[in-house]
């Protein structure tokens, strides 16, 4: 999975999924590993950067937390707004993922 062609979005949810499994397991230093092939791959995968944003919160390193929110952020707007400029309205996922990472860019301030 780890050496899929750049883009390649079935490996890259197969990453993020891996990712989260790894989660429950509580192998946080794993998961983090999966969702950042997973970003790097599909920069898209909003959900993917809320995920390693919560990974590292939980690893006590809310910089990087604030900046994986902030790609979220980045990622479900531009989301929304293609969906917008083709007046189709926009996707669930990404409207799920942009309230994820407001509320977890408030989390960050908490910790800091």
């Amino acid at each position: 999975l780890n050496s899929a062609p750049q883009g390649w979005s079935l490996a890259a949810k197969a990453l993020g999924n891996r990712g989260a499994a790894r989660t429950m397991l509580g192998k946080h230093d794993d998961a983090l590993n999966d969702c950042d092939a997973a970003v790097e791959l599909e920069p898209g995968l909003a959900k993917v950067h809320n995920r390693s944003a919560r990974l590292r919160l939980a690893l006590g390193r809310s910089d990087e937390a604030r900046r994986s929110f902030e790609r979220a952020r980045n990622a479900s707007t531009q989301a929304v707004e293609t969906a917008r400029s083709a007046m189709k309205p926009p996707p669930k996922d990404a409207l799920a993922a942009l309230a994820t990472a407001d509320a977890g860019l408030v989390d960050v301030h908490r910790y800091e």
